[in-house]
């Protein structure tokens, strides 16, 4: 791996996208999500995490590496570890974003460090997205990055007093094509089985952790009738396609603690929302 030192330099950069929050996109969120009796016109609030569908650079193909993303070395650093990971974010609400808005998404490389994991070299790349229409900022994320040579087999199960609510969903192959297609997402872990099986040595498909997120914060603001000021969420174990998920709700101190939860127990992605 190149040295950390050689990284820093990337440290600063800056990217920065436009794009319209229309009534075919939030139509298109609105049925991947199953939310398909809600109608928003022009005006009115979309719902939270559909700015992971607004502004993506999209790199032409010929800009693209093996995995389907943008090649390295062009905005992110030239990491050579083979799989890339969104190990999560913790994003601040200002304000919704609603339908019919013109938004700007500014993307800076916050940090870039190096480390020597239990089954090898990580890397790990912070990066801060500021979504704003004209000079109001609505959303602040601070995302995670992690490149690695293997996959992290390991999750957490969670348990604590004041459990709200379960309710077990199942991602089949059509919602991570739909997901993929609206965020305008190329990786092949999500929609090509053969290259996640044979090359990154996945058993099957991979579920989105933004997917996942985009479910919990649906949960939680179903369960508390708005959506959240603040929330964080890490991915901590691969879901694949096909296999259920529980969505669990356990309120905690201040905030309600959500999680994916497999059949055995383990948990794939977990989340904080705070309403303060």
């Amino acid at each position: 791996m190149s040295s950390k030192e050689d990284f820093q330099a990337w440290i600063g950069r800056r990217v920065q996208s436009e794009d319209v929050l229309t009534e075919g996109l939030f139509r298109r969120f609105a049925a991947t999500f199953d939310l398909a009796d809600e109608k928003r016109a022009v005006g009115q609030p979309a719902p939270p995490l559909i700015h992971f569908c607004l502004a993506p650079n999209a790199f032409p193909a010929s800009r693209l590496g093996e995995d389907g993303h943008e090649r390295r070395g062009e905005f992110l650093p030239p990491i050579p570890l083979h799989r890339r990971m969104w190990a999560g974010s913790r994003i601040e609400f200002r304000g919704a974003l609603r339908v019919g808005e013109t938004v700007c998404r500014v993307t800076e490389i916050e940090s870039v460090s190096t480390k020597e994991g239990k089954r090898g070299p990580l890397c790990f790349v912070g990066l801060k997205h500021t979504i704003q229409v004209g000079d109001e900022v609505r959303i602040i994320e601070h995302q995670d990055l992690v490149y690695l040579d293997t996959i992290k087999r390991h999750g957490e199960a969670h348990c604590g007093a004041d459990q709200l609510l379960d309710e077990e969903i199942m991602l089949g192959e059509a919602t991570l094509f739909r997901y993929s297609a609206i965020t305008f997402n190329s990786h092949r872990i999500h929609y090509d089985r053969d290259y996640a099986r044979a090359t990154e040595g996945y058993p099957d498909l991979v579920v989105h952790g933004p997917l996942q997120a985009t479910l919990l914060i649906s949960y939680a603001t179903k369960l508390a009738g708005r959506p959240p000021n603040r929330f964080s969420f890490k991915a901590v174990s691969p879901l694949y396609v096909g296999n259920p998920i529980t969505l669990r709700a356990v309120q905690r101190e201040g905030a309600t603690r959500l999680e994916c939860v497999k059949r055995d127990g383990q948990a794939t992605t977990y989340a904080d929302a705070m309403w303060s």
